[in-house]
Formats: C-alpha cells, structure tokens, sequence
C-alpha cells in the first residue's frame, strides 16, 4: 500500500513491484530522467535524488554518502558536452545493474516461498526454515 499523498508503485500482472517500468520508462523512469539532464549540475541533482530515492530503506545511510561524495568528484561543473554523456551512459549502466538486482530479489523471493509451499515449511527472509531458526535461538547462534 502506498504511503498517503505518494503514488503507488507500478505493478506487473503478478502484482509484483515493475522495475522494468520505473527504471526504463521514457516518460517516467528513472533512467531516463538522468539522460535529459543538460548540465553537469542538473546531472549530479537527478542522480543524487535517484539514488537517495533507491536506497531510502536501506540501512547503510553511508552507502548512499559515499556514492554522492564520489558523484559530486565525477561531476564537476565545467565538465564537458562529451564527457557528460559518457559519464551520464555510466551511470545509466549502474542504474540498469540496481534493476536488475531488484528484478533477481523478487524472483529469488519467489522461488524461496514456492519451496516453501512445496515441502510445507515456512522460510524466513534467508531462506531458513522454522527449525532451522528455532535451532540457530536455541544455540544462540542467530545474528
């Protein structure tokens, strides 16, 4: 459910999150969002707000710090027509390898609660079973 006053997420017929549609679509996708930046600064703008938006859960906020750090040294604001579209292509490369990753934790996701389905045991976000984890709190051994 989306949080109140924020648009929903697309979804694919499954009901899963559509990266495909908000990292590639024309219109309103991440990726070309980045590619119709005109300048060096609009550039490093739109992928600090991207990447920020990306990595929003995660629990690495330094993470997020040094990417932009390593942006702001890869963008400066004299940098060149050419070398901005190379920079740009980079980074439109790294966004497709975050979506792709996102694409693989779904499916992964899938196939941990299809096994399972199939062999009646419950699975936690690891992939341990209910045993497996009674047995990992008994031995004090869970992190």
């Amino acid at each position: 459910m989306a949080e109140p006053g924020k648009p929903a997420s697309p979804r694919t017929p499954d009901g899963d999150v559509d990266w495909e549609s908000i990292f590639d679509n024309p219109e309103t996708g991440l990726i070309p969002r980045i590619q119709r930046s005109k300048t060096p600064a609009r550039l490093r703008q739109n992928t600090d707000a991207v990447f920020t938006k990306l990595f929003a859960r995660v629990s690495a906020p330094d993470y997020v710090t040094s990417f932009v750090e390593e942006l702001n040294d890869l963008l400066p604001d004299d940098l060149d027509t050419d070398q901005m579209a190379d920079v740009s292509d980079a980074i439109a490369k790294v966004m497709r390898q975050i979506k792709n990753e996102r694409i693989a934790q779904i499916r992964d996701a899938k196939e941990t609660a299809e096994l399972g389905r199939k062999t009646g045991r419950k699975k936690d976000g690891r992939g341990n079973s209910k045993a497996q984890i009674k047995g990992q709190k008994q031995s004090g051994s869970m992190s």
